[in-house]
């Protein structure tokens, strides 16, 4: 028997009134219904999504009431400006009175800063032998003293290009030992030795066409004839000695040595850095507010990454050893700026 059921239908909606009153009616009537609202938030993520915006907003209202807060972002916004500027051509010597007095430390540090704002502008150059350069920057075990020297026709081996054919590629290959910056250093343990007394005028005035930040790691004072033909070619002088006893007696002595070399007086050109390697003192001693013997002078306090092996990386660095080194690099090149 067939099914007699019929289906069932939707009796047609009457059509909307196009104007008059009855029109107004119905758009009042559909205006009333609430509009589907958003999904209810589960318990326990109640407030999660204005919390970073709440952050953002305690964090900017904390800065404004701490003045020490607002002091330190200005100063942080000054000395990034300052090193990111343009600098003309000069060269920063890294001098010491003894050895392991962490010279070469602060001297891959110094070009280590420079290098972050001013790129493969800067290059440090290893005059002091021993690796120590090398070891704090260079990314590999080559070397690159040698080669270049003889590319430039200044040292007399059979390594590179003859004078005069060298290109500025050429240069940067053989020079990028180092991640962020040129390095001028031999290998450790090899044949090839450091830049010479009679070298690095020549050398340095070549490479400077290409190179014009120059960071010089010198032997100790007096036990080297490079060191003061470094010191008379220098734009800045970096005096670098121990945090002990005797850092106020190694800085006069120093002093006196260096100031009849600088063609400048030597409290305009000279930055102290007293470097501290012991653990134990890092807290005991504060770091130095006023100038020794009419010299700027910073405290490097101790950090476990300065003691560690191999090449030196920014994000490695305590904090408080970052805002030193960008403070004694920001008063190195402060009258170094290309527009002043």
């Amino acid at each position: 028997m067939a099914d007699e059921r019929q289906p069932s239908r939707t009796p047609p909606r009457p059509p909307a009134p196009r104007s008059g009153p009855a029109r107004m009616a119905t758009v009042s009537a559909r205006a009333t219904v609430p509009a589907p609202g958003p999904e209810p938030v589960p318990p326990g993520r109640v407030g999660q999504r204005g919390a970073p915006l709440l952050r953002a907003v305690g964090l900017a209202a904390w800065r404004a009431l701490d003045p020490r807060i607002t002091a330190r972002l200005r100063t942080e916004r000054l000395r990034a400006e300052a090193l990111a500027a343009p600098l003309r051509p000069g060269s920063i010597a890294v001098v010491g009175p003894v050895q392991h007095s962490g010279r070469s430390t602060v001297a891959a540090l110094v070009a280590l800063a420079l290098a972050r704002h001013q790129g493969p502008r800067v290059l440090a150059v290893d005059a002091a032998g021993g690796g120590g350069l090398h070891g704090r920057l260079a990314a590999g075990s080559g070397g690159s003293t040698g080669t270049v020297l003889a590319g430039l026709g200044i040292r007399d081996a059979d390594l590179g290009r003859r004078s005069g054919a060298v290109s500025h590629r050429w240069l940067r290959e053989r020079l990028a030992l180092a991640e962020s910056m040129m390095l001028l250093a031999p290998a450790p343990g090899t044949v090839d030795r450091p830049v010479g007394a009679q070298e690095y005028a020549p050398a340095t005035t070549a490479l400077a066409r290409w190179f014009p930040l120059l960071v010089t790691d010198t032997p100790p004072l007096t036990a080297d004839r490079v060191v003061p033909v470094a010191l008379t070619r220098a734009e800045r002088v970096v005096i670098v000695v121990p945090d002990d006893e005797r850092r106020l007696e190694r800085l006069e002595r120093s002093r006196s040595w260096i100031a009849p070399l600088l063609w400048r007086p030597i409290e305009e050109v000279a930055v102290n850095v007293l470097v501290q390697r012991d653990a134990a003192r890092s807290d005991a001693l504060a770091p130095k507010a006023e100038p020794v013997f009419g010299v700027p002078t910073f405290s490097l306090r101790y950090d476990p990454a300065l003691r560690a092996p191999g090449p030196l990386r920014w994000p490695d660095l305590a904090p408080q050893t970052r805002e030193t080194v960008l403070a004694l690099v920001s008063r190195i090149v402060r009258d170094m700026r290309s527009d002043r």
